[in-house]
C-alpha cells in the first residue's frame, strides 16, 4: 500500500476477542505522520469505549514505508 504523493494513510481493523467479529473500515488519509497517528488515537478511544480492540492498525507514507501504529490485542 502507498499514499498519495505528501499524504499519510491510515488503515485498522477492530474486534470485541473473537475471530467472528473482525471489521475494517476504509482507509483514511493525512497530511502529516501526526495528523496521521492522533486520527488513529481518537478513533481507538471511540472503539475502545465500546469494548472494541485492536486486530492490526498501520500507517503507510507515499513510498510505501509502513508503521504499526498499534500492536494487536489478542483473542480470547
Amino acid at each position: 500500500m502507498k499514499a498519495p504523493e505528501g499524504m499519510w494513510e491510515v488503515s485498522y481493523g477492530i474486534h470485541d476477542g473473537t475471530l467472528m467479529s473482525r471489521d475494517s473500515g476504509s482507509p483514511t488519509f493525512h497530511d502529516s505522520s501526526q495528523a496521521a497517528r492522533k486520527a488513529f488515537a481518537d478513533a481507538k478511544r471511540s472503539y475502545t469505549s465500546l469494548g472494541y480492540r485492536t486486530w492490526f492498525a498501520h500507517m503507510y507514507d507515499e513510498k510505501g514505508l509502513m508503521t504499526e501504529l498499534d500492536a494487536p490485542a489478542p483473542y480470547r
